[in-house]
């Protein structure tokens, strides 16, 4: 009868790992525990917008690590990229979600999603 029980508690924990996978999504990017993985998004550094993360407090097995904002400087207000360095922390999916609006005003004009899983 314990094995029974061991066996199915074992199985509980895969499906409620694999569902909290599934439930994000297809990863779009694979990472090891202290391996690091970049986002970079593209932005207009004149119109005010900028790319903002959302959802930090509901992000566990990831930590940020760097953010950099890169621009054109040959033109004022030129295109560039924003670029968020994450590290692995443990193991597990995480969603991160970045909207692109001006830190002044409610609307967005854009939204992205990543799924990060660490294995």
């Amino acid at each position: 009868m314990k094995i029974k029980q061991l066996f199915f508690n074992i199985l509980c924990i895969m499906c409620i790992v694999f569902l909290s996978c599934a439930k994000s999504g297809k990863p779009d990017y694979k990472i090891s525990e202290n391996e690091t993985v970049t986002i970079e998004l593209q932005y207009t550094a004149g119109t005010g917008y900028s790319w903002m993360w959302i959802n930090q407090e509901d992000v566990k097995h990831v930590d940020s690590v760097n953010v950099e904002y890169n621009y054109n400087t040959q033109f004022i207000g030129g295109a560039g990229t924003m670029k968020w360095q994450f590290k692995g922390k443990s193991k597990g999916c995480d969603t991160l979600t970045f909207v692109y609006k001006r830190p002044w005003e409610d609307a967005e004009i854009d939204k992205k999603q990543f799924v990060i899983k660490v294995k």
